[in-house]
C-alpha cells in the first residue's frame, strides 16, 4: 500500500510528542526562492552610436567561496565594443564583486543591442550564471541614459537609491518624461518586488547637459542575500524614447526576518506545470524521485542533488543536470505509484510503476531503467521497434474517464490490485485551473480495481478488471488504509464530500475487489462550497482513524473514519485556509501539508487522536461535530493548527509530497507551476501534541543531536542521543554514533548545500567514542564564515534522523 511516512515509537495509549513548529502567526504572505550560488548582473543603457559608456558586471557568491571565469560579448543588430570582455576572480563567500566595464556603441549603429555575459566554474568549467544587459542606439539625438553606479546594494529592510544620469545630445533645452517600473529578474521570483516611489515625472533637461535623477527603493526585509529586483527608467524626449536599467541588491540577509518555518532549499525546473496528483513520486532505493509531467510523460530527478537552488548546469548544455531521465508516454501522466520488487507471472523482477494516465487509463511501465543513457539517441534504448512509444509501458489499460490518481495493496494470495480514481471528463484534475463548471458528469467511472498481476500477464487470459465502484460525485482521488484481505477506502469525490468504502479482496485469481460504501459525509460549507480534490490519511494512532480532505473554498476538513467495517464517517473539523486547498500529504507525526495554488503552501498540526475523539455530535461546546475553526483560531485543547506557510508570487502549488523519513519533519516536495520545490520545515517553539499509540517499533527511541559549544567560534563537539522506555519502563539514553552503522552529520549552509561531511569512526571527538568533533572548516579545509548552519544525522540507507542548527561567530 501506499505509504505515508516512516512509523512513530510506541509510547502506550497516549504520546505526546514534541514538534518544532512555529507557535507564532503564520509567515507573511509573500516569501523569496533564494537565488542560485552565483548570480550575476548586467545594467541597460542608451548610448549614442560613436560613444562609450562605463557599465559594471555585478557579480555576488551566494555562500562558500568559488572561481569563476567570466566573459561579456554584445549581441543583437549591433555588437558593443566591451573592455575588457574576459577574466578571472575567486568570489569571496556571500561577497558582491563589481568589475567597470567600457561599453562602446558602434558609429553608425541603428536599433537595440545587448550585451551578455557568461559566467563558468572555472574548476569544471560548468555554467554558474548568466547576465543580460540592453543597449539602445540613442538616434535621432534622443537622449543618453545610463544607471550611475548601476547597482545599490545593502542589507535586506535599508533604503536607498538607483540613480539614472540623462545627458542631451541637442543644443536646446527642453523637458522630458520619465516613466519607471521595477520587476524581478529572477524566474524563481517573478512579481516579487520591493517598495519604492519612481523618480520625478519630468525633469529639465538643458542642452548639451545633463540631470541625475534617482528611484528610491527599500530591499525587502525577507529577502535572501542575493536576491535583486530591476529598476528601469524611461526618457520620452522630442527625439524619440530612450531607456535604462540599474539594479537594486540585497547583500546581507536580515537575519530576524528570514522565514524559520518552511524554508526553500531546493528547486529544479520541470517542462511542464503539472506534476502529479500526489507528488512526485520517490525511489529512494533507486536515488531518484518521479515527477509525473502531463504531455512531457515523467522525468526523473536525481535524489542526492534535491537541496539545490535553480538550473544546476555543470556541463554548460542548458538542462539541469539533475534531470537524469524522461519515460515518454502518448497521454497525460497524472500521477504515479511505485510496487517496489514486483515479481511479474513470467519472474522477472521489477519496480512496477502504476501511471493515473488521464484519458488513457492506467499504464504500466517497467521501471527497471530510468536514467537516459549517456550516448546514443533515446530510439536506440527506448523504442527498439521504432514506432515512437517508449518500450517501457508494457500494457495500457484504457477507461471510460480520466485517470487522476492510483493507490495499490496485494490480495491474500499476493496479487498486486490497484486501485484507480476515473474522474469525469471536461477538466483537467490535476490543475490548479480545474474548474468543476465543465465537468460532464457520469464521463468518469468513479473507482476501478484493476489485477494488475493478470495485467502483465498478458497469456493468462484472465480479466483485469477486479471491481468497480460508480461513486456518486467525481472521484479525484483514492487513499487506502490497511491491505490484505480487508482495506478502507477513502475517495476525494468532488461536490459529493468524502466517499468512503470497505473494501474485501477475493484470494483467488482473478483477484476480485468488493467495495462497500458507508453512509455518506457531506462536507461543511462553513468557508466556502466544498469539493473535495484530494485526500489523505493522518496517521496520528496505529490505525489511522481519521484523514484529511482538501475541500477546495472549504478549506481543510478531517473526518472520522471507525475500523469498524461499515460504521459511518463523521466529519470533525472544518479548518479555514489562506486558498482553495487542492492537494495533500500527510506526515507520521500528523502534520498535513495542503497546496493551495497561487496562495502557496500551508502547514498544519492535526490535533492528536485524543483531542479529535472528544468531537461528537452529541458532544457540548467547544467540541459539538464538527468544530469550525478560522485562520488563526484556537482547538479547543491547543492552540492554532496552521504553523507555518510559504507564498511565492512566481509559484502555484497543485500537490505535494513528504520525503519518507524517520526524521520528526520531513522535507516536503512540492509541484509548483514549472518546477518541483523542496521546502525544510525549519525550527522554532516546541509544541506538545497529543497522539494515538503508534506502530512503531519498540526498540527503536527518538534520536536528537546535541552540539557544545553553541555558537562556536574554534571547535565544538557533537553527540547524538537516543531516548526512549525500556520493557520495563525505564528511561535510557547514550551516544549512538557508530561507525558499523554508517553513521554520518553532514553539515549543510542556509541554502542547503552540503559543506561537509562527518563520518563515525573518522571524526570522533578525543577521548569520548561516538561524539563527532568539528573545527568549522568546510570539506576543503577552508575555515566556514560567520553565519547559520545545519547539521543533520543520517544512517547508512541515507535517511535523516535529525537535524540541528549551529552558529559559527569568527
Amino acid at each position: 500500500p501506499r505509504r505515508m511516512g516512516g512509523p512513530a515509537r510506541r509510547a502506550g495509549p497516549l504520546l505526546f510528542f514534541g514538534l518544532a513548529l512555529l507557535l507564532a502567526p503564520p509567515a507573511r504572505a509573500v516569501e523569496w526562492i533564494p537565488p542560485r550560488p552565483v548570480s550575476a548582473w548586467l545594467p541597460g543603457a542608451t548610448i549614442a552610436p560613436g560613444n562609450a559608456a562605463t557599465l559594471e558586471l555585478v557579480l555576488r557568491s551566494n555562500g562558500p567561496a568559488t572561481s569563476v571565469e567570466w566573459s561579456v560579448v554584445g549581441t543583437g543588430n549591433f555588437a558593443c565594443a566591451v573592455t575588457p570582455s574576459s577574466g578571472a576572480l575567486v568570489l569571496g563567500a556571500n561577497s558582491l564583486v563589481r568589475i567597470p566595464l567600457s561599453v562602446a556603441v558602434p558609429p553608425a549603429s541603428i536599433g537595440i543591442g545587448a550585451i551578455t555575459a557568461t559566467v563558468v566554474y572555472a574548476n569544471g568549467g560548468g555554467q554558474a550564471a548568466k547576465g543580460a544587459g540592453t543597449i539602445v542606439a540613442a538616434t535621432n539625438s534622443r537622449p543618453e541614459i545610463w544607471p550611475v553606479a548601476p547597482t545599490w546594494s545593502g542589507m535586506g529592510g535599508s533604503s536607498g537609491s538607483v540613480s539614472f544620469q540623462i545627458r542631451s545630445l541637442t543644443a536646446g533645452s527642453e523637458t522630458v518624461v520619465l516613466t519607471s517600473g521595477r520587476s524581478n529578474p529572477d524566474p524563481n521570483n517573478v512579481g516579487a518586488t520591493f517598495s519604492g516611489s519612481a523618480p520625478p515625472a519630468s525633469v529639465g533637461l538643458p542642452g548639451g547637459g545633463s540631470v541625475t535623477v534617482g528611484a528610491p527603493t527599500t530591499l525587502a526585509a525577507r529577502a535572501p542575500a542575493g536576491s535583486s529586483n530591476e529598476i528601469q527608467v524611461t526618457v520620452t524626449s522630442s527625439e524619440g524614447l530612450s531607456t535604462a536599467t540599474g539594479f537594486a541588491i540585497v547583500d546581507a540577509s536580515l537575519s530576524d526576518s528570514l522565514p524559520t518555518a518552511l524554508v526553500p532549499i531546493g528547486l529544479a525546473p520541470v517542462p511542464e506545470a503539472p506534476a502529479g496528483r500526489d507528488g512526485p513520486a520517490p525511489m529512494l532505493w533507486r536515488n531518484a524521485w518521479l515527477v509525473p509531467c502531463g504531455g512531457e510523460g515523467v522525468r526523473v530527478w536525481r535524489a542526492t542533488a534535491t537541496d539545490s537552488i535553480g538550473l544546476t548546469d555543470m556541463n554548460a548544455d542548458g538542462a539541469d543536470d539533475r534531470l537524469v531521465g524522461t519515460i515518454r508516454v502518448p497521454t497525460f501522466a497524472a500521477a504515479l505509484a511505485v510496487v517496489p520488487g514486483f515479481v511479474a507471472p513470467s519472474g522477472d523482477t521489477l519496480d512496477l510503476g502504476l501511471l493515473a494516465a488521464g484519458p488513457s487509463g492506467l499504464m504500466l511501465l517497467d521501471l527497471r531503467v530510468i536514467e537516459d543513457p549517456t550516448f546514443g539517441a533515446w530510439e536506440d534504448f527506448f523504442d527498439t521497434d521504432q514506432n515512437g512509444i517508449d518500450d517501457r509501458i508494457l500494457r495500457t489499460i484504457p477507461l471510460s474517464g480520466f485517470a487522476t490518481d492510483v493507490a495499490w495493496t496485494r490480495s491474500p494470495s499476493g496479487r498486486v490490485v490497484a486501485f484507480v480514481a476515473d474522474a469525469d471528463l471536461g477538466s483537467n484534475p490535476v490543475l490548479s485551473a480545474f474548474d468543476p463548471a465543465f465537468v460532464t458528469p457520469g464521463t468518469g467511472a468513479g473507482v476501478v480495481a484493476i489485477d494488475v498481476t493478470a495485467a502483465i500477464d498478458s497469456l493468462s487470459g484472465l480479466p483485469v478488471v477486479a471491481g468497480t465502484w460508480p461513486t456518486p460525485g467525481n472521484a479525484l482521488d483514492v487513499e487506502l488504509r490497511g491491505g490484505g484481505g480487508a482495506a478502507t477506502l477513502a475517495v476525494a469525490d468532488g461536490a459529493a464530500g468524502l466517499e468512503v468504502a470497505d473494501v474485501a479482496l477475493g484470494a483467488g485469481a482473478p483477484a476480485t475487489a468488493t467495495m462497500t460504501p458507508r453512509a455518506v459525509t457531506p462536507l461543511a460549507g462553513t468557508w466556502g462550497a466544498p469539493y473535495a480534490r484530494d485526500c489523505a490519511w493522518i496517521p496520528n494512532r496505529r490505525d489511522s482513524a481519521y484523514v484529511a480532505v482538501a475541500a477546495g473554498s472549504g478549506g481543510l476538513q478531517i473526518a472520522r473514519v471507525p475500523t469498524t467495517a461499515g460504521a459511518a464517517p463523521t466529519l470533525v473539523l472544518a479548518q479555514q485556509t489562506a486558498g482553495s486547498p487542492c492537494g495533500l500529504s500527510s506526515a507520521y507525526t500528523g502534520i498535513v501539508a495542503a497546496a493551495q495554488g497561487s496562495a502557496g503552501v500551508a502547514l498544519l498540526q492535526s490535533p492528536g487522536a485524543g483531542a479529535l475523539d472528544l468531537v461528537t455530535a452529541a458532544s457540548g461546546a467547544p467540541y459539538t461535530a464538527p468544530v469550525t475553526l478560522a485562520r488563526g483560531a484556537a482547538f479547543p485543547s491547543g492552540s492554532a493548527l496552521e504553523k507555518a506557510s510559504f507564498q511565492n508570487p512566481a509559484g502555484g502549488a497543485t500537490a505535494l509530497a513528504f520525503e519518507p523519513t524517520l526524521g520528526p519533519l520531513p522535507d516536503l516536495f512540492v509541484s509548483d507551476q514549472n518546477r518541483v520545490l523542496v521546502l525544510r520545515p525549519g525550527s522554532a517553539a516546541v509544541t506538545a501534541v497529543a497522539m494515538g499509540e503508534s506502530a512503531a517499533p519498540p526498540a527503536r527511541g527518538r534520536v536528537r543531536l546535541e552540539v557544545s559549544p553553541n555558537p562556536m567560534s574554534g571547535e565544538c563537539v557533537i553527540r547524538a542521543r537516543e531516548a526512549g522506555v525500556t520493557a520495563g519502563g525505564a528511561a535510557r539514553a547514550g551516544s549512538i554514533l557508530r561507525a558499523a552503522t554508517g553513521d554520518r552529520v553532514d553539515v549543510v549552509d542556509v541554502q542547503g548545500r552540503l559543506v561537509r561531511t562527518l563520518r563515525a569512526g573518522r571524526d570522533d571527538a578525543r577521548g569520548e567514542f561516538g561524539a563527532l568533533a568539528w573545527d568549522g572548516r568546510d570539506r576543503s579545509g577552508r575555515p566556514l564564515p560567520s553565519g547559520r548552519y545545519w547539521l543533520r544525522l543520517r544512517g547508512a540507507s541515507g535517511q535523516t534522523s535529525d537535524a540541528a542548527p549551529i552558529l559559527i561567530l569568527r
